[in-house]
């Protein structure tokens, strides 16, 4: 009976374990030169559903980060 207990315990955690349906998309936007660009505007477009994600904006360094996105083929659009 405790061998049943103990197995049935072990088991448990793994029952808790979430699966994880988005991620994040990351980047810096630097131009030609290599230069960094500030306050750029990103935007991700859904290639398979033709839906577009919020915009976001990039920092001081030109760095994004979109996150919650869902697995899908994106084109990006930088203005």
């Amino acid at each position: 009976m405790s061998g049943c207990l103990v197995a049935a315990l072990c088991l448990l955690p793994l029952g808790a374990l979430a699966q994880v349906t988005t991620g994040s998309v990351t980047g810096r936007v630097v131009d030609q030169s290599g230069s960094v660009i500030p306050a750029a505007q990103i935007v991700l477009i859904s290639e398979s559903q033709n839906t577009r994600t919020a915009a976001v904006k990039t920092n001081g360094s030109g760095d994004y980060v979109v996150p919650n996105v869902t697995a899908d083929t994106y084109s990006i659009e930088v203005t």
